[in-house]
């Protein structure tokens, strides 16, 4: 498990990649690795760079970082949301965990875990549904499709911000939950 200092400056460095962040490996001796972008044109090429928001984080503990991709385009949207894609490295290739859809941001990384992977806090509303934080639990393969289908967090899960709206980006990750005042809203 990364030391949660760790996590907090790879997710403050990591972000400044943004979508040329690369796939590693704890191999020394990898070779060619993917980059966000080439998954992108890879797997979707109707996303342009101004359709994607991206983060860095070690999900599942196992010393690599997950890609997590907001995509914000018009083929990615509809009247609930946006599509949020977890991406994890494997052979030098990004392979999807899961595609999203009806999420909104922001997205967190709760402290809790689920089958040894982080559970993700994910902000559903729109078309006609209250906005509210879904939790997101690992069943061992994937994360569930839809947000609106799952439970919401509890009340004062601790979590780290991983995407945040527009307005709410800083330096670093905003700790939330037990002891840590939400963003601003």
């Amino acid at each position: 498990m990364i030391p949660l200092g760790s996590l907090f400056i790879a997710a403050a460095i990591l972000p400044a990649l943004s979508v040329s962040g690369c796939v590693t490996t704890p191999d020394a001796g990898a070779t060619e690795t993917e980059t966000v972008s080439a998954y992108l044109a890879r797997a979707e090429p109707d996303a342009g760079p101004d359709d994607v928001r991206s983060t860095f984080s070690d999900l599942n503990g196992d010393g690599t970082f997950e890609a997590i991709l907001y995509l914000s385009g018009r083929a990615y949207c509809g009247s609930g949301g946006c599509t949020l894609l977890v991406l994890t490295p494997e052979a030098g290739r990004y392979r999807p965990i899961t595609r999203m859809s009806v999420s909104r941001l922001p997205v967190r990384q709760l402290d809790s875990e689920t089958h040894g992977w982080h559970d993700l806090g994910v902000t559903v509303g729109g078309g006609g549904m209250a906005a509210s934080e879904a939790w997101m639990r690992f069943d061992g393969n994937v994360y569930p499709a839809n947000p609106s289908t799952q439970p919401a967090v509890r009340e004062g899960a601790a979590g780290v911000v991983l995407l945040a709206p527009q307005g709410l980006i800083g330096p670093s990750p905003q700790r939330t939950g037990a002891g840590h005042p939400a963003p601003p809203s």
